[in-house]
Parts: C-alpha cells; sequence; structure tokens
C-alpha cells in the first residue's frame, strides 16, 4: 500500500513539473508559441488527461465507479486529441473553453474547501486554489479575443499555478504520509 502511494505522489509531482514547465514556456516566449499553441496546449492537456486516467487506475478504490479525476482526465484526452488534430481553429474558441473548464475545476475546489470547513480539517489552501481558478477562468471567459499572446501569457500564469499546487499538494499529502 505504501509503495502504491508514494509512485502516485510522484506521479502527481511529476506531472505537476512538466505543466510548470510548459506554463514557463508560454509566458517567456508567447509570441514564438503563438504558432504552435495548439501543438502545445493539446499535447499538454493530453498528457495530463493521460496522468489523471493512470491514477485513477493505479488507485484501486477509484475502479469502482466513475471520479471526478476519471471524468476530468477524459476530458482532457478529448480536448487535447481535439486540439491536436484541429491546429487551425481559432483561438478564441480555446480561451473560452478553457476558461469554461478552469471555472468548473474552481467550483469543485471550492466545494472541496467547504466540506473541509464543515469537517473541521484545513481548508484555506483548498478555498485559494479555488479562488485562483475562479478567477483565471473568469479572465479567459470574459476576454478570449485580446490577443493571441496575452492569452498564451494567462494560460502560461494557469499552467505554472497549477503545476505547483499539484506539486505542493503531492508533497503535502506525501509529508502526512510520514506522520
Amino acid at each position: 500500500m505504501d509503495k502504491m502511494l508514494k509512485r502516485l505522489k510522484w506521479t502527481e509531482i511529476i506531472e505537476g513539473a512538466l505543466t510548470a514547465l510548459a506554463g514557463l514556456a508560454c509566458v517567456i516566449f508567447p509570441g514564438a508559441l503563438a504558432n504552435m499553441f495548439s501543438f502545445l496546449i493539446g499535447a499538454v492537456t493530453l498528457i495530463i488527461g493521460i496522468f489523471q486516467i493512470v491514477q485513477c487506475f493505479l488507485e484501486k478504490k477509484y475502479l469502482a465507479f466513475p471520479t471526478l479525476k476519471l471524468v476530468v482526465g477524459v476530458v482532457f484526452v478529448v480536448f487535447g486529441a481535439a486540439f491536436l488534430l484541429h491546429r487551425s481553429a481559432p483561438i478564441t474558441i480555446f480561451a473560452a473553453i478553457t476558461g469554461i473548464v478552469v471555472l468548473v475545476l474552481g467550483a469543485v475546489k471550492m466545494n472541496e474547501a467547504i466540506k473541509a470547513r464543515e469537517r473541521k480539517k484545513p481548508f484555506l489552501w483548498l478555498f485559494i486554489q479555488s479562488a485562483l481558478h475562479i478567477a483565471f477562468g473568469f479572465l479567459l471567459v470574459i476576454n478570449p479575443t485580446s490577443g493571441t499572446s496575452l492569452w498564451i501569457v494567462l494560460m502560461g500564469c494557469y499552467l505554472i499555478y497549477l503545476g505547483l499546487t499539484l506539486v505542493i499538494t503531492a508533497a503535502l499529502s506525501k509529508y502526512e504520509l510520514m506522520r
């Protein structure tokens, strides 16, 4: 059991590091990445989706019923494949879709924070995550046509945040397992 949990935490840490690196590339090179945008976002989204699905199969408790992690993984795989196949699709559609997905993830995190608070468990980190998800999602939905470079920088900021969140959450979970 401990080996499986350690392996799962490393999967999240690797996923978070790759996501943060992709975000950093978006922030540093937005103009150069504009031409490769669909491919990069598609590849990152596909990889995140695959990691989510693999994690669900590694955690046997998730196999009995579909969980949010499995659903999000499948959705990310579908979006990633679509982005890779339809590379000429307008960036406005990408921004709006991504904004909606980020808003949904923010709402889910907010729900987790509320439940944690009701159970008298630490909830501040979950609340901060949900607020940032909602803020990024809101910006992407209300202003999808503000320019390719700006959108790529915003997406990069979100990917950095998401990657760091995955690494921190995995590290904190690993620390709590050792206690």
